[in-house]
């Protein structure tokens, strides 16, 4: 496994799993493969979420379970101190012109 050494251990298991699908499938030219890593809530316990909005869980806690996302519209979660953030993995849209 190629392992992208300023990546977590998340990230670089998504990246060897999208590789292996990228060889499989066919892209346009200057496609782009988005990987964000971001809270797995699914796997998330109510005490860990409890806990993280009255304390400090260092980001790299094994409390907090992770993911790769690859969906830019997914809506993603980060935990950082005693603050929770959801956001869209991808750019956000554009703005029309007024």
């Amino acid at each position: 496994m190629v392992e992208c050494s300023i990546a977590t251990e998340v990230l670089n298991l998504g990246l060897t799993e999208q590789r292996a699908l990228a060889r499989e499938k066919t892209f346009k030219r200057g496609a782009t493969i988005l990987l964000r890593e971001a809270v797995d809530t699914e796997k998330l316990s109510p005490t860990t979420e409890t806990a993280s909005t009255e304390s400090t869980i260092p980001v790299t806690s094994p409390e907090i379970p992770k993911k790769y996302v690859t969906d830019q519209k997914e809506t993603i979660t980060e935990l950082v101190n005693n603050y929770k953030f959801q956001f869209p993995a991808g750019p956000p849209p554009p703005i029309p012109p007024s």
